[in-house]
């Protein structure tokens, strides 16, 4: 796999979208080939997630829970990170089998741009499969029922290991720690077999797959919050155009009403899309758009790497506190104020009158190579 691009242009991440909208493969084709830094902006890799499964992965390799990762290794490393993924890890470790983590694979006999990384499975000692997906976010819940990306995985694995019944169990796992608001928990599981995963293949995901070399519709819907072209595409920008201009809303209809309902998420991407852009163009052009400056970020104070937390206040290290709550210790005011520090959080745009300084950008400055750093995030 290492002569293939970083990330299919066809991958599970993505299935989603472009199963639903096949034309979204073909703008974001013309903007990669405009952009050479297109892909660093892809949302699903943001810093703090791949830093949490780069944690996770290492944790399982060498055996070893989250509190005990060299910090060095995390720059972004925090209590709350530390906790979401040993979530991960116990779930895991909780499988007995064997064990595959970061797993690459590529399907060329299905389609050439089947490939991916699967975060972890475990295949039974006796039968069955299990596939588990880690989602750090905590923005979007994401489910687990014929979930399109990690059936993808699970077709992967189920072409790659062949030994499987039709009638075998494949249990389909979303760890997503941070949503703890969700009925199922935090921890998300549906079983299936491994010849449901290979009718859904064959009927459903080799035929959207094919779709996007030979059709170019576009469909708009939640799949359109994570798609990068969404500032070029007609199909989302006349939706968000018609949520733009109501005119008078108290004169609409119940039915109309409730039709451009469906338009506000819509809408709300688009306003996120600009924001980002506008943030993307007085970064990467070091300049500065009228009306507007760039900003340090907010950031929570978070522990120096050498900070007695445990030895001053007793914390065990996989339970320590955050600045905050010290704070209200006693002598905690103090000692934070020797041990901790706020992180460079990255950069906001702001509108003039904000009380806070201007960031002021030359490309030849590590402050710029932070601020394009940030992008990714």
């Amino acid at each position: 796999m290492s002569d293939l691009p970083a990330h299919s242009p066809l991958g599970a991440s993505s299935a989603e979208r472009w199963m639903a909208c096949p034309g979204s493969t073909t703008l974001i084709n013309a903007l990669r080939e405009g952009d050479p830094e297109f892909d660093t902006d892809d949302p699903d890799y943001r810093r703090d997630g791949v830093q949490a499964h780069a944690l996770a992965a290492e944790c399982l390799n060498a055996g070893i829970d989250a509190w005990e990762a060299p910090v060095e290794n995390y720059p972004d490393l925090t209590a709350e990170m530390m906790a979401a993924v040993q979530v991960h890890l116990d779930y895991v470790r909780s499988l007995d089998g064997q064990r595959f983590v970061e797993y690459k694979l590529h399907r060329p006999g299905f389609h050439e741009a089947m490939y991916g990384t699967v975060d972890a499975a475990v295949q039974g000692q006796r039968k069955g499969l299990h596939v588990i997906d880690y989602k750090h976010g905590v923005g979007v819940v994401v489910e687990v029922e014929n979930n399109p990306q990690i059936m993808y995985y699970a077709f992967m694995l189920i072409d790659e290991l062949g030994d499987f019944d039709d009638d075998e169990e494949v249990t389909l796992t979303i760890v997503q720690p941070r949503v703890t608001w969700h009925p199922d928990g935090g921890v998300r599981s549906w079983v299936s077999t491994v010849g449901h995963i290979r009718r859904w293949a064959g009927e459903t995901l080799r035929p959207a797959m094919e779709r996007t070399a030979v059709e170019g519709y576009l469909a708009t819907g939640e799949h359109c919050r994570f798609c990068p072209a969404k500032l070029i595409c007609s199909g989302f920008l006349q939706r968000a155009n018609r949520a733009l201009k109501l005119g008078d809303i108290k004169a609409l209809t119940d039915d109309l009403l409730a039709e451009l309902l469906h338009d506000v998420p819509l809408l709300k991407m688009a306003l996120t899309a600009l924001t980002a852009e506008a943030k993307k163009r007085t970064i990467n052009e070091a300049k500065v758009l009228p009306g507007w400056k760039l900003v340090n970020a907010m950031a929570d104070r978070i522990w120096k790497d050498t900070a007695p937390v445990a030895d001053k206040f007793g914390f065990q290290p996989q339970k320590i506190k955050s600045p905050a709550q010290v704070e209200a210790e006693p002598g905690g005011k103090e000692f934070v104020a020797e041990w901790a520090f706020r992180p460079n959080a990255g950069y906001d745009l702001v509108p003039e009158t904000d009380r806070r300084k201007a960031v002021v950008l030359e490309k030849s400055s590590e402050t710029f190579k932070q601020a394009i750093e940030s992008l990714k995030q």
